[in-house]
């Protein structure tokens, strides 16, 4: 869609193996310099899914970019698909940073995110709303400033204490008077830390043959010092020991 200069512009896009046989994803890349394509699992077992992140550099490239995802395979036969990309880098509006960052709270405490944004044109040009869908969230906006042809404003969002241990991705919509373009986006990055953290949080065993057994660890953290009392695997203490 539309983005502004300088904010963090990324997508999520799911990859399924739909196929009753393993599938490889041997390359990620995108067509164009001004984005650029990762993934995380690349070995899918029928079933699984996984997520290639497609991020757009808005620091370098300006206007209208039409590149594509390309995703190849070469397990179990050899494939590409391509995924068109459709973004349009507005220069009259630059935010700093790219995103609103919480960076780490502890939960039960609150936390607050600082965006500068300035816009370059009409002089009559402003925020008319602040749009976001979680209730932890609350937002609050300076009153704007003209200087040397510029419109400043200063979005200050805050996470209450209420907010769940987890992290905080988001999108924030900046709803301006522009009639041709009144929407833009900005992320929400973060992380509530709970009192104690288990990683990873799911124990991925893997194919393990008939009489073999398998050892994987996990790390359990806490912001203050603490013992663990017992390990319990309720109804399959015959399967696995701690």
């Amino acid at each position: 869609g539309v983005i502004a200069t300088g904010s963090e512009a990324k997508k999520l896009i799911e990859v399924k193996n739909v196929y009753s046989v393993v599938v490889h994803i041997s390359n990620v890349s995108t067509t164009c310099g001004c984005s650029a394509a990762t993934t995380g699992k690349q070995t899918l077992q029928p079933g699984e899914s996984t997520h290639v992140e497609v991020e757009m550099n808005t620091q370098t490239y300006s206007g209208r970019k039409d590149p594509s995802l390309i995703i190849k395979f070469d397990s179990p036969r050899f494939a590409e698909v391509r995924v068109p990309i459709a973004v349009y880098i507005r220069t009259d509006i630059v935010m700093s940073p790219g995103k609103l960052k919480f960076g780490d709270i502890d939960v039960g405490s609150e936390g607050t995110a600082v965006v500068d944004i300035a816009y370059a044109g009409r002089s009559d040009w402003n925020i008319v709303d602040i749009r976001f869908g979680n209730k932890n969230m609350k937002a609050t906006l300076s009153p704007p400033q003209h200087s040397a042809g510029l419109v400043r404003f200063k979005l200050t969002m805050t996470l209450n204490g209420s907010a769940k241990a987890g992290t905080v991705r988001d999108l924030v919509t900046i709803v301006t008077n522009d009639k041709i373009n009144p929407y833009v986006p900005l992320m929400v990055d973060g992380r509530v830390l709970s009192e104690f953290s288990v990683v990873p949080r799911a124990i991925d065993v893997g194919v393990v043959a008939a009489g073999k057994t398998a050892m994987k660890q996990i790390v359990v953290k806490g912001r203050t010092p603490f013992t663990i009392e017992s390990v319990d695997c309720e109804g399959m203490a015959d399967c696995f020991k701690a």
